[in-house]
């Protein structure tokens, strides 16, 4: 019953103009933020393990804030992506540095991308599988299977595919081989059986070795992607 009223709420919403349609979901961006303490306080601590005293209290609120905001944006892209054309897509998207891809494509080399959470990420990911190259996206297996299909079906929108992230390597060497491209966010928490320390901003994190592996064992090329509003 859930799942049924929220596509009747995204039948609704994506009646009203687009202006109302994001004035909406950034409400839920600052709803988010005062109801969610335990997400709050990671954004904290990241910015406080990053940063320390190096930005003022404001700023790492303003931060906080809006990173409530983006994230519910990234979910009202996931479903603008559902309704839209590749041509809505063009008129949003401007894609630059294309000659790497290219250049790897000239090659013989597949691609894998990484990117991060970053600004408008399903956007970001959408406008590969449109413009660039399908690719296959590693993502991380949700509770709700409802809503995961909800997803990914509109991940897969133009051409691309998802892998869930679980005994991922096997599946990724066989994309490779096949001169496929995948996707890998590289910004989200990595274990210590699963990842290496390295230095990143002057602190000791870790990081999934997965694209280093690939482009050592399988010459594919790494291509790191971001996508800027």
């Amino acid at each position: 019953m859930g799942f049924k009223l929220f596509l009747l709420l995204e039948k609704l919403l994506m009646v009203l103009p687009k202006g109302l349609r994001k004035g909406f979901f950034s409400m839920l961006g600052a709803l988010a933020y005062f109801a969610s303490s335990r997400y709050k306080n990671v954004a904290y601590k990241n910015l406080n393990f990053i940063f320390d005293d190096r930005i003022s209290e404001n700023e790492k609120k303003e931060i906080v804030k809006y990173s409530f905001k983006n994230l519910l944006f990234n979910f009202l892209h996931l479903m603008e992506i559902r309704h839209m054309s590749k041509e809505d897509l063009a008129s949003k998207v401007t894609i630059q540095n294309i000659e790497a891809v290219k250049k790897a494509h000239d090659e013989g080399r597949p691609v894998v991308y990484v990117t991060p959470h970053y600004s408008a990420w399903e956007l970001g990911g959408s406008s590969i599988g449109a413009f660039i190259e399908p690719i296959t996206a590693v993502f991380k297996k949700m509770k709700n299977q409802q809503y995961q299909d909800w997803l990914l079906e509109s991940r897969s929108r133009f051409g691309n595919k998802s892998l869930e992230k679980s005994n991922v390597i096997k599946p990724l060497i066989k994309l490779m081989k096949n001169g496929e491209g995948c996707g890998i966010v590289i910004d989200t928490s990595i274990n210590k059986r699963e990842g290496l320390e390295v230095d990143f901003l002057g602190k000791k994190i870790r990081q999934t070795s997965t694209p280093a592996y690939l482009a050592r064992k399988y010459n594919e090329a790494i291509v790191p992607i971001t996508i800027t509003t």
